[in-house]
């Protein structure tokens, strides 16, 4: 698993190891990093006082960068 810093804002390490897990066992490891993601700014839009659909309809710049930082994941399996 790889990520941005905006994941690791909202996440504890241990949290994104269970969110993948969780995805990987109910067969959608597919999607795991964008569960990450997701989970990452559902945390966001809960400290900002907002929904998570009011959080992603911020527009890019300086009102969504106060609310969260980028937030990229990447999850590889060998």
């Amino acid at each position: 698993m790889l990520a941005s810093d905006g994941l690791w804002d909202f996440l504890e390490d241990a949290e994104a190891v269970d969110i993948v897990d969780k995805a990987v066992r109910s067969g959608k490891g597919d999607q795991a990093a964008a569960l990450l993601v997701e989970a990452a700014l559902q945390r966001a839009a809960v400290e900002c006082g907002m929904s998570i659909e009011q959080l992603k309809a911020c527009p890019p710049g300086g009102q969504r960068r106060n609310r969260h930082d980028d937030t990229t994941a990447v999850v590889m399996y060998f």
